[in-house]
């Protein structure tokens, strides 16, 4: 995600490689250990603008919605995947309140069967074939 987010390219005038959404953001990286409500306050309080939270939480999760709650308390965006089962099923931390829900599409615009779709569901993005650092992923994100 970090690619599609901050890509800048590279070579003359980043013209090759993947320019992201937003090249020239700082990133605040927490390992995968951290997907968890404490790194959520720690990003809010170590001056995160933006969380992305591309990962689907436990619902036994203590805690999860608490600490998105004091990260929108604090004007902090917060956007989450919502699932890839291509169910009905809600997740967390997407079904939290306050989170930007984001499901995906496939190359043609069309909703990737695999995405959940819920009422988390704020909006979708391209999360089939999506082009990654170091190739082309085979997997689906974005959701």
């Amino acid at each position: 995600m970090v690619g599609v987010i901050a890509g800048h390219g590279h070579g003359p005038g980043g013209s090759a490689g993947i320019k992201g959404l937003s090249p020239g953001v700082k990133i605040l990286p927490l390992t995968a250990d951290k997907e968890t409500p404490e790194a959520t306050r720690y990003a809010v309080d170590h001056g995160a603008d933006v969380i992305n939270m591309s990962f689907v939480s436990d619902s036994t999760t203590p805690d999860m919605c608490e600490s998105i709650h004091y990260a929108v308390e604090k004007g902090v965006v917060v956007v989450a995947g919502v699932g890839n089962d291509g169910t009905a099923e809600k997740n967390l931390p997407a079904a939290c309140p306050g989170v930007i829900g984001v499901g995906a599409v496939d190359e043609y615009g069309k909703v990737w069967e695999g995405s959940n779709y819920n009422s988390a569901v704020d909006l979708l993005a391209p999360g089939v074939d999506v082009p990654v650092l170091g190739g082309k992923s085979d997997s689906h994100y974005g959701t």
